[in-house]
């Protein structure tokens, strides 16, 4: 279980990279085509990220 941990922090972190190098909806469409590889918790982790980064750029 900790490897996969690491890789989802990985990922996360990827995520974050990834809202400030490109556009919001190529982040979005990212994460709705990445999703399935880690099931619901892909859907969590776009909506906390969306929602992080609005509350970020207020």
């Amino acid at each position: 279980m900790r490897i996969k941990a690491q890789l989802s922090a990985g990922k996360k972190l990827h995520l974050t990279k990834a809202a400030f190098s490109t556009d919001e909806s190529a982040v979005f469409s990212y994460l709705i085509e990445k999703g399935p590889f880690f099931g619901d918790a892909g859907i969590g982790i776009s909506q906390t990220f969306t929602y992080d980064r609005k509350k970020f750029l207020r």
